[in-house]
């Protein structure tokens, strides 16, 4: 019964990324089964991401919390980029709105991507464990790579998806090499639990410690 009251309350604290997840589920589908009203995917949109930074000011004096073993933590630091990529996402579908025409059927993808790369900066926020850091911080590469490619007709924006792409793999390889070194020193992919193991070693720094 108390790890059913746990998330619940898991839950609870979560609904507004689960907002945004209704709001990509939306835009994803709402052309397929409604093409004739294409024109209502932004609104909609906008609405998803409205409805979250109202869910978010709510939380604004949310005690920090830590969800999930440690994965994902609510507090004030979380709550404020939160809202403000939210705020950033309902600026960037205002400014996108008439433009999208040139993407043809592509309209609800579009938004889709966007809501997913907002998701994955709120996720980014929170993430207080090094594996939920690669994860939200990838879904975030990913999405900016598609949305850069959106245009497939104009070699510009293709060639910025690929060198988009390439650097990104040349830079996760990069980022993935140092968080081994970080677990293997520490044994944990806890932002608590390497601040515990790593600050004795930092009293006598060694070459690995330092590199």
């Amino acid at each position: 019964m108390n790890d059913i009251q746990y998330f619940t309350s898991a839950l609870k604290l979560l609904t507004p990324e689960l907002s945004l997840v209704a709001g990509i589920i939306f835009a994803a589908l709402w052309n397929l089964f409604a093409p004739k009203a294409k024109e209502l995917t932004p609104y909609c949109s906008i609405a998803f991401m409205a409805f979250a930074c109202f869910l978010l000011i709510g939380q604004f004096n949310q005690e920090s919390t830590p969800l999930f073993s440690g994965l994902f933590t609510v507090d004030k630091l979380t709550v404020a980029f939160s809202l403000l990529s939210c705020l950033v996402g309902i600026i960037v579908v205002a400014m996108s709105m008439g433009y999208e025409r040139h993407f043809g059927n592509n309209r609800g993808e579009f938004y889709t991507i966007l809501l997913t790369a907002v998701l994955s900066v709120m996720l980014l926020s929170g993430a207080t464990d090094l594996i939920m850091l690669f994860v939200s911080l990838e879904t975030l590469t990913i999405s900016c790579v598609l949305l850069s490619g959106f245009a497939k007709r104009d070699r510009k924006s293709n060639e910025a998806s690929l060198k988009y792409l390439l650097s990104t793999a040349a830079t996760t390889a990069t980022f993935l090499y140092g968080l081994s070194f970080l677990y293997g020193l520490t044994g944990s992919t806890g932002f608590y639990d390497i601040h515990q193991k790593m600050y004795p070693l930092a009293q006598s720094p060694s070459l690995v410690v330092i590199f």
